[in-house]
C-alpha cells in the first residue's frame, strides 16, 4: 500500500513546480512553456493507482 500511495503523491508534489518552471520560462521561450504544459496534462491522464483501486474494490 505503501508504494500505491507514492505513486499518486509525486505527481501531487511535481505539478506546481512545474507550472512554476512553464510560467518562468514563457518569459523565454514560449514553445518550452507549452511543452511543459503538454507534458503536465498527459501525465494527469494516467491515472492515480489509488483511484483504480477504489474502482476495482467497489465493483466487488
Amino acid at each position: 500500500m505503501h508504494s500505491t500511495v507514492q505513486d499518486g503523491i509525486w505527481k501531487g508534489k511535481a505539478s506546481p513546480a512545474l507550472y512554476f518552471i512553464g510560467i518562468v520560462s514563457a518569459q523565454w521561450s514560449p514553445t518550452t512553456a507549452k511543452l511543459i504544459y503538454l507534458g503536465l496534462a498527459l501525465l494527469w491522464l494516467i491515472p492515480d493507482r489509488r483511484i483504480e483501486n477504489l474502482l476495482v474494490d467497489s465493483k466487488e
